[in-house]
C-alpha cells in the first residue's frame, strides 16, 4: 500500500478508464478527448476522438 495525492489517484483513473474503453489509444494518428468528473451526479463522463490512418488493399484478376 502507499500514498497517492489526490492528483495522482485521478489522473491513474483516467488512464485506466481509457485503456479500458479504447484500448491502444496512444498508438494513433492523434487522438483527443475530455473527462468530465461531475460529483453531484456522481458521473465521470468521457468524450473521446479517434483518429486513424486507414488503408485498403483491392486486388482484381480479369
Amino acid at each position: 500500500m502507499r500514498s497517492l495525492s489526490l492528483e495522482d489517484v485521478v489522473e491513474q483513473l483516467a488512464y485506466d478508464f481509457l485503456s479500458d474503453t479504447h484500448c491502444g489509444w496512444e498508438n494513433n494518428d492523434g487522438a483527443y478527448g475530455e473527462f468530465c468528473f461531475d460529483a453531484a451526479a456522481r458521473c465521470i463522463h468521457l468524450e473521446f476522438n479517434e483518429r486513424f490512418t486507414s488503408s485498403e488493399l483491392y486486388t482484381h484478376d480479369f
